[in-house]
C-alpha cells in the first residue's frame, strides 16, 4: 500500500497518461481500419 501522497499522485498520473495512450491507439486504430475498409469497398 502506498501511503506518500506524493508516489500516489505520480502512481495516478502514469495511469491517467497510460490510459490516454491506450485510447489514442485504439481511436487511430479504429479510424485508420475504417479508411482501408471504404477504400477497399470503393
Amino acid at each position: 500500500m502506498i501511503s506518500n501522497p506524493a508516489e500516489l499522485f505520480a502512481l495516478q498520473q502514469r495511469t491517467a497518461n497510460y490510459n490516454l495512450e491506450v485510447s489514442m491507439i485504439s481511436t487511430l486504430t479504429r479510424k485508420t481500419v475504417g479508411a482501408v475498409e471504404s477504400l477497399l469497398r470503393s
